[in-house]
């Protein structure tokens, strides 16, 4: 094989490896069966959380949401990590425009490769995010499980690569955060 041949080769490779793992836009939507009864959107907000460490990110995996979602404490994770600019909040309700789409949500609200969030989560080697939303609230408050054993938390990899399609798209529901298009 001559020198040029196989240099085309590998720069062809080098072109379809990044292709796959180029900055793909998070499209965040509701289900409608989120809607009451009186077809009307609850106030939802939903936190997108990069972690680049496994500490941290075990640290959060056991901590409680009603906690983490709980603005009274003075001093709380959620603050360590809005702090520390890794955390995209999102608020679904009644005045929530977004992009339409065209599977079952209403509207999505996107975090594209070029939000400032995207670009921390990038310069702070993000390797995980983390989908949590405040809704449903727990009905018995003494069921204050683990973040990772709770229905509203969602857990997937920080790389486009690995995920399907031209988004990651992720769905809000009664019962959790769902990813749409599932991760390779």
């Amino acid at each position: 094989m001559k020198f040029g041949s196989f240099a085309s080769l590998v720069a062809t490779v080098v072109l379809v490896l990044c292709a796959s793992c180029a900055p793909k836009p998070i499209e965040i939507g509701y289900e409608h069966a989120l809607l009451d009864s009186g077809n009307a959107l609850p106030s939802v907000e939903v936190n997108v959380i990069g972690f680049s460490n496994d500490a941290n990110l075990n640290q959060f995996r056991n901590c409680s949401l009603n906690d983490y979602f709980d603005m009274s404490k003075t001093i709380s994770l959620r603050t360590d990590l809005l702090d520390a600019g890794v955390v995209k909040v999102l608020h679904f309700d009644a005045q929530t425009k977004g992009q339409p789409t065209v599977d079952s949500a209403d509207s999505v609200l996107v975090i594209a490769p070029d939000d400032p969030i995207y670009k921390a989560w990038i310069a702070k080697g993000v390797t995980t995010i983390v989908v949590v939303q405040d809704y449903p609230r727990p009905a018995d408050v003494t069921a204050n499980p683990p973040a990772a054993q709770d229905s509203r938390f969602r857990q997937v990899p920080f790389a486009s690569g690995q995920w399907k399609g031209n988004a990651l798209i992720i769905r809000i529901q009664r019962s959790g955060p769902y990813v749409v298009n599932s991760v390779e």
